[in-house]
């Protein structure tokens, strides 16, 4: 069972959080509360909580400061925030700060509570597991030749090693063959690479990079019908060097066993490599040229929803976005539906726009990320903070997403503000219940209210019937589904509550001008 230390300087919050929850159903047990960061930093040595459940705003300390302190000295400890509507901007600076998510005080929603207890619960025992295994893992980190690889690759792409027979001879030495061509050069590096790094401390990064290289080593050995060479370049890049005759390994096998490194990376290590790979080639002399080019061409993968196996050579090439494009895009940017009266349907809009130019022109992505901060920074600071966390996606599709969740999430935060309680109740309802078969009289009797009065105010106050909301609610959980790509088309029809494939299919274009194959495709980059 967890241990859980409660932060908060308010003594009626803290009894609401120990009593609101089932605590010891869910398998954790409250260690102990504390009133301010300081006096919980004081405690935890003492209780070795693994949780720690912590306000934003207190006096002396507050959460944020008391989070920064956590990461120095308490790292292996995870930290939820608890925090009320008003510290909505609060909540998004502790996210980036490394909090595993953040709790409501109210209203309570325990479905959203237990997914961040979750999380937390789940990096925690994935943690267990690297510390119970790192004697062993150590053990063979010294014996095995990655380093040794790692600098021979090295010598390579920076030129030391530049003659055929010398690569040759000092490869043999370390058993690397490369003598059987042509060649198949594969540049790998982990999908968001950046927050990936963030997760983990220096120390731990050895073993975690050892780990994925060991990973993709005995699958392809088990999946590839054909020899490889696997070096190291930095933490969270490595580079397959394959030997590949044209008729034993066609780019459409190469792809399928590339891709079924996804399975085993995601369970274990819950991460995605985008790859990029080169030309074949038959001469060593231009192994270094053909690694400067296939790393180069993961900047393809700005254009794809999730990462597949890059081929430069099928890529549709960068162009530039006409500027008369841009200059209508920054017309229409719509400023005024970012503020707090506006509905977001138009900024929504705005971005269905861009996704479309986007995809036509795919211009080079430094543009696409220069061209968003510049829209972005028309709002005020405090507006457009939230917005800029969707520009470090590692792809265009999944900033565009992110774009229009965050700012369905931000109107409905203050829609929640100001809606009638009834009206807020049955929306918390829906979007707790999408997969369900959902009815107006079944949302009323949930709330202990009449169904023809609950739509009538239902639709005064969203400004859309019951059925509408329910309906554009399943069309974005459905968008970010087909973007996961963990489903088959017809396989989340059930999971966001439609009752067949043909019906989701209708709806779904009617709503995005696009079927669910259009849309992915779109997501890919693909024409």
């Amino acid at each position: 069972m967890k241990r859980i230390l409660l932060v908060d300087d308010e003594p009626l919050a803290l009894k609401h959080i120990r009593h609101t929850y089932p605590w010891k159903e869910w398998g954790y047990e409250i260690a102990g509360e504390a009133g301010n960061g300081e006096e919980a930093l004081g405690m935890i040595a003492e209780l070795q909580p693994h949780i720690i459940l912590v306000d934003i705003t207190m006096p002396v300390m507050d959460g944020l400061s008391m989070l920064k302190e956590m990461k120095v000295r308490y790292p292996g400890v995870r930290c939820i925030m608890l925090t009320a509507h008003r510290d909505f901007d609060y909540a998004q600076q502790a996210l980036q700060s490394g909090a595993m998510g953040y709790i409501l005080k109210s209203p309570i929603d325990m479905e959203a509570a237990r997914s961040a207890l979750d999380r937390a619960s789940a990096e925690l025992d994935k943690e267990l597991d690297l510390e119970n295994n790192k004697r062993v893992r150590r053990k063979i980190v010294q014996s095995y030749q990655y380093s040794l690889r790692k600098d021979f690759f090295d010598k390579i792409i920076s030129g030391v090693l530049a003659e055929r027979q010398e690569m040759v001879r000092v490869g043999a030495e370390l058993d690397i063959e490369l003598e059987m061509p042509p060649f198949r050069l594969i540049v790998c590096r982990v999908d968001d690479l950046t927050r990936y790094a963030a997760r983990y401390s220096e120390k731990d990064k050895p073993l975690l990079e050892f780990s994925m290289l060991e990973i993709v080593r005995e699958t392809l050995s088990e999946k590839l019908p054909a020899g490889f060479e696997l070096f190291p370049n930095r933490f969270g890049q490595f580079t397959l060097l394959i030997h590949a005759s044209k008729s034993a390994l066609s780019d459409e096998l190469l792809r399928e066993r590339l891709i079924q490194l996804e399975k085993p990376l995601q369970q274990f290590m819950s991460v995605r490599l985008c790859m990029s790979v080169s030309p074949s080639f038959e001469a060593l002399h231009v192994l270094r040229r053909m690694y400067a080019r296939a790393e180069q061409h993961l900047l393809y993968r700005y254009y794809q929803g999730n990462p597949y196996p890059i081929f430069a050579e099928k890529e549709i090439p960068f162009q530039p976005v006409p500027r008369g494009h841009f200059d209508q895009l920054s017309a229409a940017f719509p400023k005024e539906a970012l503020s707090e009266n506006e509905n977001p349907q138009a900024f929504q809009t705005w971005v269905q726009q861009l996704e479309r130019i986007f995809g036509e022109y795919r211009p080079e992505p430094a543009a696409a990320k220069s061209f968003l901060k510049e829209m972005l920074q028309r709002l005020p600071d405090r507006m457009a903070q939230p917005y800029e966390a969707a520009l470090e996606e590692p792809s265009f599709p999944l900033t565009a997403a992110s774009l229009c969740r965050i700012c369905e999430e931000q109107h409905r935060r203050r829609q929640q503000k100001r809606l009638r309680p009834e009206v807020a109740l049955a929306k918390q309802y829906i979007d707790r219940h999408l997969g369900d078969d959902l009815s107006l009289e079944d949302i009323a009797r949930e709330i202990q209210f009449s169904p023809s009065h609950l739509g009538h105010m239902f639709k005064k106050e969203v400004g859309m019937t019951v059925f509408d909301y329910i309906l554009s609610r399943r069309i974005e959980m459905a968008k970010k589904y087909l973007l996961d790509g963990q489903y088959r088309n017809y396989e989340l029809v059930d999971r966001i509550g439609f009752n067949s494939y043909s019906y989701f299919c209708t709806m779904f274009k009617k709503h995005t001008g696009m079927t669910p194959n259009e849309f992915k495709n779109a997501a890919r980059g693909e024409k």
